[in-house]
């Protein structure tokens, strides 16, 4: 798991055994793109990316990772690939 806002901030490795309970809050300018760029240089490469964001931020032109954009209520998209689902307010 990345945590990243204009670059990434901090690493953590999970087991599927292991359960994770934490509050994560944004704080201001997000590049969205660092972690796209960690992706790519994985071995072995990851089978997709997750992204949890409002979507504000400059993004990759394209990407060949399948990538799932999970937005908050307010956000928006921010490129036209990807698939989108959106995070509810209750």
């Amino acid at each position: 798991m990345l945590y990243a806002h204009s670059r990434i901030r901090r690493i953590d490795t999970f087991r599927s055994s292991q359960a994770v309970a934490e509050v994560v809050h944004g704080g201001g300018f997000t590049d969205l793109r660092p972690v796209f760029d960690y992706a790519r240089e994985m071995r072995p490469g990851p089978a997709a990316v997750i992204y949890l964001t409002d979507g504000e931020g400059p993004a990759p032109a394209a990407m060949d990772i399948p990538t799932l954009w999970v937005l908050t209520p307010d956000g928006r998209k921010p490129v036209a690939w990807g698939v989108e689902l959106r995070l509810s307010d209750g």
